[in-house]
């Protein structure tokens, strides 16, 4: 059931977000096929999920409507579904946001 969700989101376009493992059910999936992704899975383990030519270097990769992130970018994949669900007033209320979840903003 939830490889079917997630495919129909894909098709429909709707925003999809995963971090850390949660990167497998979108190879699962088949969603992620020639896009570029984020992951902390070794995709070695996982060979028929993941294609190595798509692994970004980056902790957060934002595809087309698909957020992934490594495990340690949970801030900055917070902050990018924020930004695309419009959650944020402004870039002050994201940067807040961002101090505030890493524990730098006093006061």
């Amino acid at each position: 059931m939830t490889v079917t969700l997630i495919q129909r989101f894909d098709e429909k376009k709707k925003w999809i977000a995963a971090i850390c493992g949660a990167s497998t059910l979108l190879g699962i999936s088949s969603v992620l096929r020639d896009r570029e992704y984020s992951t902390s899975i070794e995709i070695e383990e996982f060979p028929t999920c993941f294609d190595p030519a798509y692994k970004s270097k980056a902790d957060l990769t934002v595809c087309e409507n698909l957020i992934t992130a490594e495990g340690n970018a949970y801030v900055e994949f917070a902050v990018a579904v924020g930004n695309e669900l419009d959650l944020f007033h402004d870039r002050e209320d994201e940067l807040e946001t961002v101090l505030f979840f890493k524990n730098q903003l006093r006061g």
